[in-house]
């Protein structure tokens, strides 16, 4: 049984559409691509960096791309993203940007720049609340819906969100099929979807690469270095949030402990007042004490000037 060749990876992908034996298939790519939002109909293409196995080989990590110019001077640029990460649509404008760039020439003039038109192949959705598998970008005026320039054009094909549906037709399904259902494809009987001839000739690169024992090297060489880098990410991801957890133990320690202290100094306070509240009651108590010594006292005077003035009160004793 032949090995499964998953179209994703790299070195696949860039033979797949890189190479200039299969020029065809990256001019049907594009055409399938382009022809929702462009009547543009490209005849002709030039790969500017084709497929080479030394650049896979010498660098288990590298960002591979395809850059290509057509008959009417516009460029391309293709990229295949099999994770996220948060700098990835800056990524986008910024490659987008280095290419337009050189374009222009010392002594040419900027009516001489032509369109730079940039598709990513993503194995994750960027955006979570939309669901749409292709999405076109470019510069507009959002309030009257004016487009600036058409010079640059950026677009999303969103593997996740594309799902095979009845009687579908469309080149950009067939492709959009092939990347996403194609490691589990059986070449030798390919769905209806892949009946064509560009897709049998995209089917033929995956059993090349399943039956030559180079290319196979290289594909479970480039296979390992996205595992390994898999692997390491999932593991700091994994560091990163035991690092949230401990912190996360680490505050609520510092605030219940925080809060020991609140409540220990609450009671402290609250006994401090009860103290305050008996020793005020003390207060009180001996002062109603002196207040009836001073009348008792007063009493027994006013007794005594009555005696000495000889008038004799009938008042009991334990009266006074």
């Amino acid at each position: 049984m032949k090995p499964h060749i998953d179209p994703k990876v790299d070195c696949v992908f860039k033979s797949i559409l890189g190479k200039e034996e299969n020029k065809a298939l990256l001019i049907h790519f594009l055409n399938a691509v382009l022809s929702r939002t462009s009547g543009v109909r490209i005849q002709d293409v030039q790969i500017l960096n084709p497929y080479n196995e030394r650049e896979f080989e010498s660098d288990k990590l590298s960002v591979v791309d395809i850059k290509a110019r057509d008959d009417q001077e516009r460029s391309y640029q293709v990229e295949i993203q099999l994770a996220l990460h948060p700098g990835l649509t800056a990524r986008m404008l910024y490659t987008w940007s280095t290419i337009y760039h050189d374009l222009i020439r010392k002594g040419q003039t900027f009516t001489s720049l032509q369109p730079v038109i940039a598709i990513w192949l993503l194995n994750e959705s960027v955006f979570a609340g939309c669901h749409a598998s292709h999405l076109p970008f470019e510069i507009m005026n959002r309030e009257h819906g004016i487009v600036l320039s058409d010079h640059l054009q950026i677009h999303l094909l969103q593997l996740p969100d594309w799902h095979l549906q009845d009687n579908q037709q469309r080149e950009i399904d067939r492709w959009m099929f092939l990347f996403k259902e194609g490691q589990d494809v059986d070449v030798e009987h390919p769905p209806a979807i892949l009946h064509t001839r560009e897709m049998t000739q995209a089917i033929h690169v995956l059993q090349h690469i399943a039956e030559n024992e180079a290319e196979y090297l290289l594909y479970q060489q480039r296979l390992e270095a996205l595992q390994v880098e898999e692997t390491w990410k999932a593991e700091l991801e994994r560091l990163k949030e035991k690092t949230v957890r401990a912190t996360l133990r680490e505050a609520q320690e510092r605030q219940g402990k925080e809060e020991a202290k609140q409540r220990e100094e609450q009671a402290r306070q609250r006994e401090k007042e009860a103290k305050q509240r008996e020793e005020q009651a003390k207060q009180r108590e001996e002062q109603a004490k002196q207040r009836e010594e001073q009348e008792r006292r007063e009493k027994e005077r006013l007794l005594e000037l009555l005696k000495q003035a000889g008038i004799h009160p009938n008042i009991p004793s334990d009266g006074i």
